[in-house]
């Protein structure tokens, strides 16, 4: 299914970046409103509650503009990774 960026939500796991894209199909909108970020944090912080020593926060919600960009330098860092 060919999607578009709407955002983007931070995460880190364990120490680590795992951002989350926010998408929609192509020709769709939709608007990441504040019910829906809280919806997401709340997810991201239950999620793993039960996995012992697991680390896991949800940061900003970002632009679709910077979820392109993060797609983007994605691509690229795993082109440089297989050359």
């Amino acid at each position: 299914m060919e999607c578009e960026p709407v955002g983007l939500m931070e995460q880190f796991e364990d120490g680590i970046e795992d951002h989350n894209i926010l998408a929609v199909p192509v020709g769709e909108t939709a608007d990441v409103t504040e019910t829906i970020q809280k919806t997401l944090v709340e997810f991201i912080e239950n999620v793993f509650r039960h996995v012992r020593d697991k680390q896991i926060r949800a940061g900003r919600f970002l632009s679709a503009t910077e979820a392109k960009a993060h797609i983007q330098s994605r691509a690229d860092a795993t082109f440089h990774e297989l050359k």
